[in-house]
């Protein structure tokens, strides 16, 4: 009986361990978005920027109205990150119907050195999708 008890123990310590060192997967880390009232404070784009295990992105688009937000998801793919920035619009009689924009910005975490290629998919619902490519070595 005290073998199985002692086996049990190894089992789980083997397991405790392995888990300990596996790497945490890629993730979009502090995505944040602003409404932005002044269309003339947006400068329509992508700027990405590598900083050691990370990878920043800020993005800025028009948009017809203010009653717009945003959502990310991340997609990997080897060296290859898939960012879809979804702007949409809230549908919302209430807000202010001049035109606008969105700003957002995340950072992609954990990941490993290496170059990657970046895929932003920005699609605005009602307008349509623009894509930015960009190679970054970390």
């Amino acid at each position: 009986m005290k073998s199985l008890y002692r086996g049990m123990a190894v089992a789980a310590l083997a397991f405790t361990v392995a888990g300990c060192f596996t790497e945490p997967k890629p993730l979009i880390d502090e995505f944040t978005w602003e409404s932005v009232e002044n269309q003339n404070d947006i400068t329509e784009g992508v700027t990405i920027a590598a900083f050691f295990r990370d990878i920043s992105f800020l993005g800025q688009v028009k948009t017809p109205s203010l009653c717009y937000s945003a959502t990310s998801r991340l997609s990997v793919d080897g060296t290859n990150l898939t960012l879809n920035i979804d702007i949409t619009s809230s549908g919302s009689g209430t807000c202010n119907q001049q035109p606008g924009g969105v700003r957002y910005t995340g950072v992609v975490r954990n990941l490993s050195s290496g170059t990657y290629t970046v895929h932003i998919i920005q699609n605005v619902s009602g307008q349509g999708i623009t894509e930015f490519n960009e190679t970054v070595k970390l």
